[in-house]
């Protein structure tokens, strides 16, 4: 089994990463005319490759990845185009969730500090990788059932969100993290405190920092929500939905002009697409039902 990564483009001006599954018969790459129209093959290594991330220019992405040889998950950053990627990480916990800063020259990610994924180091790492590694806080998490995005920068590059718990006696949440570690305001709050499964992960910001979105899951339930924010980050209001919960969303990213949300529907173990959700021009609200798009079939993040 090989994990695939696309570039999707011509999707308005919004190019992503996608992360998906596929059985191949054969060890050698997917012939050209095998390329979904709008799509580009990024990588096709052996093992297991989750969550990439582009960098701001679009030249790089950074991913996590499992050499068929180890078990071990390490960030490793690669150019888009030929070329052999770069391994960023070495460390015998499991890193993942990589996501670059807005200025191309950080690298956040998790390293799960358990075997059952339920605490993890918020760490910080330069893109290339030549100088110490920094850690921010640990947070506890709610296991996904899909492999989600859980960091998002801010557009100024001054904090980080997360979801999940910084205390025991703190309700699940979406977080907001300063990069020096010393300082933390919650976004979001799940009331019924101890569900399994129940939480808010995929926190995604408009370019201009006023709206997050994020995907809120629970037993049987999982839906995209939007969070208008204040010019210094303080919620305006409550999360609104803008899917119901047969959408299923697994990941997400805003469209270049905050004009739209894409996202991949279904289950990774599943049969998956990518759709377009339109927003009106609050960008609070979907203006229109989700659309399924021509490429990303078993597409996650």
């Amino acid at each position: 089994r090989r994990h695939l990564f696309w570039i999707g483009a011509a999707v308005g001006s919004l190019a992503i990463a996608i992360g998906a599954y596929a059985v191949l018969l054969r060890r050698s790459d997917p012939p050209v005319s095998a390329v979904p129209a709008g799509a580009i093959p990024l990588t096709a290594y052996e093992g297991t490759e989750w969550t990439p991330s582009l960098s701001p220019d679009g030249s790089q992405v950074a991913f996590s990845w499992s050499r068929p040889t180890k078990e071990n998950h390490e960030i490793y950053v690669k150019l888009v185009g030929p070329g052999e990627p770069i391994q960023v990480t070495k460390d015998p916990a499991r890193d993942g969730s990589p996501e670059w800063s807005p200025d191309g020259q950080t690298i956040a990610f998790l390293r799960w500090t358990t075997r059952t994924d339920r605490s993890a180091d918020v760490m910080l790492v330069p893109a290339l990788g030549a100088a110490a590694e920094q850690r921010i806080t640990t947070i506890a998490l709610r296991p996904s059932a899909d492999p989600v995005k859980r960091l998002g920068w801010t557009p100024d590059g001054k904090w980080l969100a997360t979801g999940g718990e910084l205390s025991p006696s703190e309700e699940h949440g979406i977080w907001l993290l300063s990069i020096d570690g010393r300082q933390r305001t919650r976004l979001t709050s799940i009331p019924g405190h101890g569900a399994d499964r129940l939480g808010d992960v995929s926190p995604a910001f408009s370019s201009d920092g006023r709206r997050m979105a994020f995907i809120r899951e629970g037993p049987g339930v999982r839906a995209i929500h939007v969070l208008e924010l204040s010019p210094d980050l303080t919620p305006v209001g409550a999360p609104v939905p803008i899917t119901d919960a047969s959408a299923r969303p697994i990941g997400l990213a805003w469209s270049l002009r905050d004009d739209a949300i894409l996202f991949a529907s279904g289950s990774s173990f599943g049969q998956s697409r990518l759709h377009r959700i339109r927003l009106t021009a609050d960008r609070t609200n979907a203006a229109a039902p989700a659309e399924i798009l021509p490429f990303g079939e078993q597409a996650t993040t």
